[in-house]
């Protein structure tokens, strides 16, 4: 939940309180949780590769292929608990990539499946999504001196709800 006075009211908390409802802290206009200035930059750079002139501009921009999404690079951080422990499995799934539900109009989302544990803050440039696959990321717990690797889905390799529901 992100500090917006309408999420913190004491009504709302009362209210989530007596419904027993999990709340997940969310910073609020954190510019890691907006994964699309990524692609932005990845566009950006592609486009300025060219070197377009003013007039050729706009027509560069359709040449930059769809799957772009694909071959631009993420970077996966894991946020701690407050206790300052990573706490859970070895190995937390998460989707991170192209998506084609319509629920996201960038074509781009991070999805959370159903069994994290530990929860994901950003996607920015890192470890590279070429096609569907399983890439493995190293999770550092600095306070608990210890490190884990965490498996990444790409969005049409995973079988949660949201990625299923959008292949279809």
């Amino acid at each position: 939940m992100d500090n917006d006075p309408k999420h913190t009211s004491k009504v709302v908390a009362k209210w989530l309180k007596d419904n027993k409802v999990k709340v997940l802290e969310w910073p609020s206009q954190s510019p890691d949780l907006n994964p699309i200035e990524n692609v932005w930059a990845e566009l950006n750079r592609c486009v300025r590769a060219r070197r377009p002139t003013n007039l050729t501009l706009s027509g560069g921009m359709g040449q930059n292929s769809p799957n772009l999404l694909w071959e631009a690079s993420f970077n996966v951080t894991i946020r701690i608990d407050r206790r300052g422990t990573c706490k859970g499995t070895h190995v937390v799934y998460a989707c991170v990539g192209y998506c084609e539900s319509s629920a996201f109009p960038s074509r781009y989302s991070v999805l959370v499946a159903s069994n994290l544990t530990h929860n994901i803050t950003s996607a920015s440039r890192c470890c590279t999504i070429s096609k569907d696959a399983k890439i493995k990321v190293r999770l550092d717990c600095p306070r608990a001196r210890h490190h884990n690797d965490i498996e990444i889905l790409t969005a049409r390799a995973c079988h949660c709800d949201m990625c299923r529901r959008s292949r279809y």
